[in-house]
């Protein structure tokens, strides 16, 4: 197709060109004229089909990513519970009853986590914080929720908010010391509270402590750090500790 738009494209400039130099009858320079038209035409639609094309491939590219990414979590969520299922039947088997409790206790834990997890309000961020904890290599990701918090029913930009998480939590795993390094942790709270939301950070691992204070900085005062005047409450960098916390205000209307 591109070398027929080029074809078209060159025929076009030859009609001009004879158009310009070579003397002709009036007829002949209107059907002369209307072939060029004709060919910028046809250049113009085979130039948006092609775009038309690139966007439906790069759609199909994306939608094949999303599903195998969702794939991946599905396993991984899957092979957490088979294991969780295999030490219960196994205490069930050897007989120790006793054990059953803590197991129980854990699995509930999970399925408490996984719900909150889920009615955050936001199915991007969602299925973000579920690739993170799948599919992370180097850093792994714990999200603490107390209770259920939709954020876009806060008194917030949710959007933004929706957003700032991603961001914060990107700017810990770039700083983290890469894929060679194991054992990097990064819990994560999310609490509502009268007057404001709290995201609490807190990495155990080894990282690179300018990147990530600049990293987190930038964040912050970048577009949706600013759209939600979001205020650090904590910034502390220890060797091999870092803890950080957003404050983010509730806004309030103003009746005039």
């Amino acid at each position: 197709m591109k070398n027929g738009t080029w074809m078209l494209a060159g025929l076009s400039l030859l009609g001009l060109t004879v158009l310009a130099v070579v003397p002709m009858a009036a007829l002949y320079r209107l059907a002369l004229a209307v072939m060029i038209a004709v060919c910028w035409i046809a250049v113009w639609t085979l130039q948006k089909r092609m775009a038309e094309l690139e966007a439906e491939e790069k759609r199909h590219q994306e939608k094949l990513l999303a599903q195998q990414k969702m794939l991946h979590m599905i396993n991984h969520l899957r092979h957490d519970w088979m294991n969780d299922i295999q030490v219960l039947l196994g205490y069930i088997q050897l007989k120790k009853y006793d054990h059953l409790h803590a197991v129980m206790s854990n699995i509930m834990g999970k399925l408490q986590d996984e719900s909150h997890l889920a009615k955050l309000g936001d199915p991007a961020l969602i299925m973000f914080l579920l690739s993170c904890r799948t599919g992370a290599k180097h850093m792994q990701l714990e999200v603490e929720l107390e209770k259920e918090v939709n954020l876009r029913q806060l008194s917030l930009n949710g959007e933004a908010v929706c957003r700032l998480i991603p961001e914060l939590i990107e700017g810990f795993k770039q700083a983290s010391a890469g894929e060679n390094e194991e054992g990097s942790v990064l819990n994560m709270q999310i609490v509502p509270e009268e007057d404001s939301l709290l995201l609490d950070f807190v990495y155990q691992g080894v990282y690179v402590r300018k990147e990530l204070q600049a990293a987190l900085e930038h964040v912050v005062r970048s577009g949706a750090g600013r759209s939600v005047n979001a205020v650090v409450e904590q910034s502390d960098y220890q060797e091999q500790e870092a803890a950080f916390a957003l404050r983010l205000p509730y806004q309030t209307s103003v009746e005039v």
